[in-house]
């Protein structure tokens, strides 16, 4: 009897598997995906993964973090270091959670501390030298209309006296403008209860958990490709559905042209083939140009990127030494796309003027002050921009906008293009928007003593 029912058991398992292996082949032949047929871009343990793996769907926010997440991640794309986030049980970066805290830092993945571990970010490193307790409050991608909601949501269970709101120029102000949240209409900030929609961000975020990455026989099965996307087919159609109700959904076609520099290539040609004499390897310089022969930001990256991968550069070099060569050349660079590309992009049927948006923020740091909090608004600048000095113009034009505004500004801007106005000064920057080790510890030098001044204890 025992035998009989040993042999069913592997009859059934034995069927099952033919089974699944047959429809496997017909679903490959017939074109279906799976997850890992995905450009695979990132690494999470060291797991390929087409998603990052910390994003998930929320119901306020366009974007938050997995709560509890721990894990070494890795963006091949942009800088192949890996680095260790860990998340609390409240989805942000934080080693654990309490109720009082001295500082709140808020900001998208430069105070996230995209590309270096929990322990380098200046949110830590500033706690570690100041001697005062900071929570990170930091979401990547996020733009001023969430950071209002955070804030908020924030106190609701823990107390502070000092809120420092970090302004990436780099994309902040774009992100706001593609922002839209009911209250917007009344002249007022998200409330607690509203949803925050983004223009830019048109998906249902159908990323796929951790668990499911590591299980490489789901990760490659496009049976259950197909199934996880039946399951997430209700979820994506209420999405829709409220998508629909506030805005239409275009393809927008658009085209950035880069500037064309003749000069500047034949002095980046003489660069790689002058690195090539130093490796003893072959570089090719077409791949580091784009179609019209035009150098861009990107593809200085990946230069350096290649120059990784081939042992020719330590995997701990700052990478922007290259880019500070360049930089001398008087060179500005620019991310740019070469092709004309198609995108989806919400038209929402009623919107505001972007100056209003900006004043409600405004605003919503001002009631902060009255409700007896210190606000500080630090400017930061992404990389490429302090050679053409579009973040430094911005900078000006806030501060001017806070003018005698009870909101305490510390504008990082010019003290970051002192520093790249010496050629010999290390690079601050990963991938030119986020700050690599040496720029955590430098925003963290800057902001010591002026955000330690605005400092009140509960």
């Amino acid at each position: 009897m025992n035998l009989n029912w040993i042999k069913n058991i592997i009859l059934i398992l034995s069927s099952v598997t033919v089974v699944i292996v047959f429809f496997e082949i017909i679903l490959d032949f017939l074109g279906y995906k799976s997850f890992s047929d995905f450009p695979q871009r990132y690494q999470i343990d060291k797991q390929d993964s087409y998603v990052i793996g910390y994003f998930k769907n929320d119901k306020h926010l366009p974007q938050s973090l997995q709560n509890n997440f721990n894990h070494i991640v890795e963006d091949k794309a942009y800088y192949p270091i890996p680095f260790h986030v860990e998340l609390d049980k409240e989805g942000y970066r934080n080693k654990k959670v309490k109720t009082d805290y001295d500082y709140l830092f808020v900001g998208d993945s430069v105070t996230f501390g995209y590309g270096v571990d929990n322990n380098q970010t200046f949110s830590r490193l500033f706690s570690k030298i100041s001697n005062k307790s900071v929570y990170n409050l930091s979401i990547p991608n996020a733009g001023p209309a969430s950071y209002m909601y955070m804030i908020d949501s924030f106190l609701q269970k823990h107390n502070t006296k000092n809120i420092v709101v970090f302004l990436y120029l780099g994309n902040d102000l774009d992100n706001l403008s593609n922002s839209y949240w009911i209250d917007m209409f009344n002249g007022q900030a998200p409330t607690i209860n509203t949803k925050i929609y983004r223009s830019d961000i048109t998906e249902y975020n159908s990323n796929i958990t951790v668990s499911v990455i590591k299980n490489r026989i789901l990760y490659n099965s496009k049976i259950f490709y197909l199934l996880w996307n039946v399951y997430i087919k209700d979820k994506k159609e209420i999405f829709l559905n409220e998508i629909n109700s506030i805005a239409n959904i275009k393809p927008k076609k658009y085209q950035k042209k880069c500037i064309d520099d003749i000069e500047f290539n034949k002095k980046l040609i003489n660069i790689v083939n002058e690195l090539n004499k130093k490796s003893g390897l072959t570089i090719n310089i077409n791949n580091l140009l784009s179609k019209d022969k035009t150098v861009t930001y990107n593809n200085v990256n990946k230069l350096v990127i290649e120059l990784i991968n081939k042992n020719i550069l330590p995997i701990t070099y700052d990478k922007k030494s290259l880019v500070k060569k360049l930089s001398s050349l008087n060179y500005k660079f620019y991310t740019c796309h070469n092709e004309n590309v198609i995108s989806k992009k919400l038209i929402f049927k009623k919107n505001i003027p972007f100056q209003k948006k900006k004043y409600i923020f405004y605003q919503y740091l001002i009631n902060l002050t009255k409700k007896k909090y210190n606000v500080s608004l630090i400017l930061l600048a992404a990389e490429y921009t302090l050679y053409d000095k579009s973040n430094f113009r911005q900078s000006v034009v806030i501060e001017k906008d806070l003018i005698n505004k009870p909101i305490k500004i510390i504008n990082t801007i010019p003290i970051f293009d002192k520093y790249y106005n010496d050629i010999n000064s290390t690079s601050l920057y990963l991938d030119g928007s986020h700050l690599n080790v040496h720029g955590h510890k430098f925003l963290t030098n800057i902001i010591k003593n002026k955000v330690n001044s605005n400092y009140e204890r509960r």
